[in-house]
């Protein structure tokens, strides 16, 4: 049975009862009513019967008075005219008793018989006599109607009284048999809230252990309703359902849990190796550099002053510390000039070339808001040197190096330009460097870096000038080694 045909059934039984209660009630008390009425009514016309004997004796004793005047006689025939009136009523209303039927008839004969005596009479003396006899009668038929009157309201008191007692028995059966299907409709609706408390109790329990992921909890079954019947089905079924899903997605979380472990391990390696690399080509400059220095100081030794040789051993000094123990990937663009000029006045104090040094700042840059970008180290001093030692050539004894800073999508621009003998072949410098340390070793560092191979350009005029363009991205990608 489905909820909605049980709550049309209660419906029906409960507008049963209401039908039942008030019919038994209208029934009990139509039925009261007019017990009630009818010895009212029995009552109220038997009075007006009495009334209207005695008014009749009262309007004798008027005409007696009055010596037979018209006053007297009109008040005599209208009391005699009521009590006819009073009769026929009764007689008309109640004419089932035979006994009372002809108790009132002989009463109506005497009135009309009396009231032709009273008319007629015209001597005083037959008047008072006439008046003695209906006196008589009035006096026989009061008396007669005064005791059936007195049995027939007891008979009918009687009457009345067994009515009530049969109608206050129906009552009581009534309201017997409506407490019977009130408590009836009661329990079933006890029963019908029990169970939906119970279904429903046992539908949230089940999804509260769906939804801390307790897959075992046990199906729900026995739904007394159809409704309840397809929820525990469909609950069920979801159940089965979440459980399965819940299952692939712990399946493929292992998976992919397995998956990134792998990855990590292989982007360790990776970076580890990013490292090495960065790593070696690093050193690739310290050992060029030191020969280089070493070299510069031994010439100097035997013909230079022991202050500037002094001088000299300090700024090399410098510059090894910066590229030996500096471990981080990326430095201040201020750390990175700073060393850059201590290598020019290294290599002025070591050599008789004209060197013109420069740095300058283009756009919106300045030297305070980029000295603390980051770049990666040993990148700017190695095309410096590389334009000293290649750019002045052998019949050359003055050369200009300017570094150019800015910025511009995201990145530090730094541009080195010199106006040396050139490149012949800018392409072949940045792939190969068949002598020294050259571009491909800053190209290879900024690509481990950044992620990029982009980030540097060579370009030269022969015999005029040579740019090479350095830039730093202000992020590095995630390819990039640990900083």
């Amino acid at each position: 049975m489905s909820i909605g045909r049980f709550i049309v059934f209660m419906g029906l039984l409960f507008l049963i009862l209401v039908i039942a209660l008030s019919s038994f009630l209208f029934i009990n008390v139509s039925q009261q009513y007019a017990s009630s009425s009818f010895l009212m009514d029995y009552s109220s016309r038997w009075n007006r019967i009495f009334v209207s004997l005695m008014e009749v004796g009262s309007s004798l004793d008027l005409v007696s008075l009055s010596g037979g005047e018209d006053d007297g006689m009109a008040q005599y025939e209208s009391a005699t005219a009521a009590l006819d009136e009073a009769i026929g009523s009764f007689l008309l209303a109640y004419d089932e008793d035979a006994d009372t039927r002809n108790v009132l008839r002989r009463l109506q004969s005497f009135n009309e018989y009396q009231r032709n005596t009273i008319e007629s009479s015209s001597a005083p003396a037959s008047f008072y006599l006439d008046r003695h006899y209906v006196d008589t009668g009035i006096e026989c038929h009061t008396e007669e109607i005064l005791e059936l009157y007195k049995s027939q309201m007891d008979m009918e008191l009687e009457r009345y009284s067994a009515e009530e007692a049969r109608i206050s028995r129906t009552t009581a059966l009534s309201f017997a048999f409506i407490a019977v299907i009130s408590i009836m409709i009661s329990s079933l609706y006890l029963w019908f809230g029990m169970t939906i408390r119970s279904a429903i109790g046992r539908a949230i329990e089940n999804l509260e252990g769906i939804s801390k992921g307790y897959w075992k909890v046990p199906n729900l079954q026995n739904g007394r309703f159809e409704e309840f019947r397809l929820l525990f089905v469909g609950i069920n079924r979801l159940k089965h359902r979440l459980s399965v899903y819940f299952k692939e997605i712990q399946d493929k979380a292992e998976l992919e849990r397995n998956l990134l472990d792998e990855k990590l391990k292989n982007e360790t390696a990776r970076r580890m190796l990013i490292s090495s690399e960065m790593d070696m080509l690093r050193s690739q400059v310290n050992p060029h550099f030191l020969f280089n220095s070493l070299h510069q100081i031994g010439m100097a030794v035997l013909v230079k002053d022991p202050a500037q040789v002094l001088d000299m051993v300090e700024c090399t000094g410098r510059i090894l510390r910066y590229s030996l123990y500096n471990k981080e990937h990326l430095v201040k663009l201020s750390d990175e000039l700073s060393i850059v000029e201590t290598f020019i006045r290294l290599h002025k104090m070591s050599h008789a070339e004209d060197i013109e040094f420069s740095i300058l700042y283009t756009g919106d840059a300045s030297a305070e808001g980029m000295a603390g970008r980051l770049i990666v180290p040993m990148c700017i001093q190695p095309v410096v040197e590389n334009a000293l030692k290649h750019g002045l050539g052998h019949d050359r004894k003055a050369i200009s190096i300017k570094i150019f800073i800015g910025e511009g999508d995201g990145a530090t621009e730094v541009t080195i330009k010199d106006d040396g003998v050139g490149i012949e072949n800018p392409e072949e410098a940045l792939r190969a460097n068949r002598k020294g340390i050259g571009l491909n070793n800053i190209r290879r560092r900024l690509e481990l870096q950044y992620g990029r191979n982009d980030l540097i350009r060579v370009s030269s005029i022969v015999g005029r000038h040579t740019t090479i363009v350095l830039r730093f991205p202000e992020e590095a990608a995630d390819a990039c080694p640990d900083r």
